[in-house]
């Protein structure tokens, strides 16, 4: 996907999630350094989270990781508060 979302990417975001959960995919795992550019990978699947798949999110197991230095994150708390699990990475890392 383009670090400028396009129409053209949009629309390919708008089918791949759908279609993936449509053919039994249910854990989805994402990363704060995911996408062309930092966060995109997040922001992808949010939209297509509140677009398509709202409706099933009890089918759905949702992980992200964070740990190497990049600022805050584009979750806000009530997002946070959907991920079923959270990785950290990195050495040295405090929890």
């Amino acid at each position: 996907m383009p670090a400028t979302p396009t129409k053209a990417s949009d629309v390919h975001e708008r089918t791949i999630v759908p279609h993936a959960f449509d053919l039994g995919i249910t854990h989805f795992d994402n990363a704060n350094r995911y996408g062309p550019s930092h966060r995109a990978a997040e922001k992808f699947f949010g939209r297509a989270l509140r677009k398509d798949l709202a409706p099933h999110r009890d089918e759905l197991i949702l992980s992200t990781k964070a740990g190497n230095p990049i600022g805050p994150s584009p979750l806000t708390d009530e997002e946070l508060a959907l991920i079923d699990r959270h990785g950290v990475h990195g050495r040295g890392v405090r929890v």
